[in-house]
């Protein structure tokens, strides 16, 4: 009998049966081992809680989110990698997934004889990232530095280039989504920022965390 119990385990958590059938007979033929295999955000932390593998796969979209069951996977099990599976490529998709605690990000158009090839590079301290999103995540590194120091509540605080760019813009009395048009980036995105710049400066409101921003005279 083949002994696998030191070969890589792999959970997958993917909504639809046929398309978590294929991946497993990827990952099987290569090597790996399924552990697991469920369709929502909150089997797939409760199994990887239960089994612990090596590599949580998780389809995006997926039941329940799937930056919570990264959040929760990575909060519960440091040695636990997430890796997105999305059905597209999608820069914030991929921004959000890696703040959010993801080893990788894959795409479901991807040669698949490549997938099992990934997870092994994530196993061996690779970030699975496609080529054409690498820019936009060079973007997004370059957009947050350096850093804009400002009187908060409390003393001064960091605010990362984005955060700034945001509060500049709310200044301007511009709404999240016209924020998001003129930066490249979703409204979401936008009042995530807004949100982390307000909670940096003590401020209880987007209007405050702009008034607070504004006693420093290179807000303009």
């Amino acid at each position: 009998m083949n002994d696998r119990a030191n070969d890589p385990r792999v959970l997958i958590a993917e909504p639809h049966p046929t398309m978590r059938a294929s991946m497993c007979r990827l990952l099987e033929a290569e090597g790996l081992v399924v552990c697991a295999q469920v369709a929502d955000a909150e089997e797939a932390f409760r199994r990887s809680v239960a089994e612990q593998p090596h590599v949580s796969l998780l389809a995006s979209p997926l039941p329940g989110g799937v930056l919570t069951a990264i959040q929760r996977i990575s909060e519960a099990l440091p040695r636990t990698k997430s890796v997105v599976f999305a059905t597209a490529a999608n820069r914030e998709d991929l921004i959000a997934s890696i703040r959010a605690g993801a080893h990788g990000y894959l795409v479901k158009d991807m040669n698949p004889d490549r997938l099992p090839q990934a997870i092994r590079g994530v196993l061996g301290g690779e970030a699975a990232i496609p080529r054409t999103l690498v820019a936009d995540l060079l973007s997004e590194l370059r957009g947050q530095q350096p850093g804009r120091s400002v009187a908060g509540r409390r003393g001064r605080v960091e605010l990362t280039e984005r955060e700034w760019q945001v509060l500049r813009l709310v200044s301007d009395r511009l709404s999240s989504k016209q924020i998001g048009h003129r930066l490249g980036l979703s409204p979401i995105t936008v009042r995530r920022h807004l949100s982390s710049a307000a909670r940096k400066l003590g401020a209880r409101n987007r209007q405050q965390a702009v008034e607070l921003a504004t006693r420093s005279p290179t807000l303009r």
